[in-house]
């Protein structure tokens, strides 16, 4: 995949979400009292960087093709784990907020495998001879990178001296997906492909792709405080709108997490669920699958 390894070590060391995008800053709602109404311009601005590593442990339900070869998969991770040496996805995000205006860069790595799937194969020119049954063996890397900014047009925190907060967050950003096809396909009968690649029934043929494509996204962004130690967050985003050959994507992420604080430094333990579908198609490539599952992080916040 190209430049994979580079990228996904440079995500890791500059941080997404809770976040995946996706979860606010969780150091964002921890001092319910830094700042009041009465306080002056100066010392009301807020300024903090948070760092979220964390891992996401991924199911797949979707559709996926290669050059011709498609199959529908629905894997649990439980399915994925027992045929796939590696299953995990590996995330990170840095969030910057400065007063109202949040930012945030995030990163994610993961790499599934899916064994013995019924698919098919287009058989000839355009498909003009139809389909022919394919088993295929699946290994599927992907590779997102997203930042985006926005602005918190919702701060109970700024409004009243309340115990409780809550925050909402509007953003856009850009999303650039970096995905490998791995195809292991045979079929009953022999088959030509639409790229000219013949299908020897019952010998495996071994088909790939790499595709990166970049969509635009917009979203909503909240949290509030159950407790002093508390948060529940929350992150919506729709995205794709036809650009790049993203027909369209959509992102939803929930957590809780629970923090405390030393000085100047807030650190936070969550649990969450992510959910990221895309549908994407060119000539010779195809995702239309939702890549779901638990995750489970730490987050380290600095305020000035």
């Amino acid at each position: 995949m190209r430049s994979t390894c580079l990228i996904a070590a440079l995500c890791a060391l500059a941080g997404q979400q809770v976040s995946p995008g996706a979860e606010p800053n969780l150091a964002a709602s921890s001092d319910s009292k830094a700042a009041s109404p009465a306080a002056s311009p100066s010392a009301s601005r807020n300024t903090s960087v948070a760092f979220t590593p964390y891992i996401w442990l991924t199911s797949i339900n979707g559709t996926m093709g290669v050059r011709g070869v498609t199959t529908d998969v629905d894997a649990s991770f439980l399915d994925i784990l027992d045929k796939s040496d590696s299953i995990i996805g590996l995330m990170g995000a840095l969030d910057v907020e400065v007063d109202r205006f949040v930012m945030q860069i995030n990163g994610a790595f993961t790499k599934a495998e899916v064994s013995d799937q019924r698919g098919r194969a287009i058989n000839g020119p355009s498909g003009g001879s139809g389909t022919v049954a394919a088993q295929i063996n699946a290994v599927a890397k992907n590779l997102w990178v997203e930042g985006f900014a926005g602005y918190r047009f919702l701060d109970t925190r700024h409004a009243s001296d309340t115990p409780t907060r809550f925050t909402l967050d509007g953003f856009a950003g850009v999303r650039v997906t970096d995905m490998e096809l791995d195809f292991g396909v045979t079929t009953s009968t022999n088959a030509t492909l639409p790229t000219g690649e013949v299908l020897q029934s019952g010998v495996q043929r071994g088909i790939s792709e790499d595709q990166t494509w970049v969509e635009p996204f917009v979203g909503l962004r909240g949290a509030i405080e159950l407790h002093e130690n508390w948060v529940f967050s929350l992150r919506a985003d729709v995205g794709g709108f036809g650009v790049d050959d993203s027909d369209f994507s959509w992102q939803a992420v929930a957590a809780l997490g629970y923090r405390w604080r030393r000085e100047n430094w807030m650190y936070s333990v969550f649990a969450g669920y992510r959910a990221l579908g895309q549908d994407y198609s060119s000539s010779t490539f195809t995702w239309d699958a939702v890549a779901h599952g638990p995750m489970l992080g730490m987050q380290f916040a600095y305020r000035f």
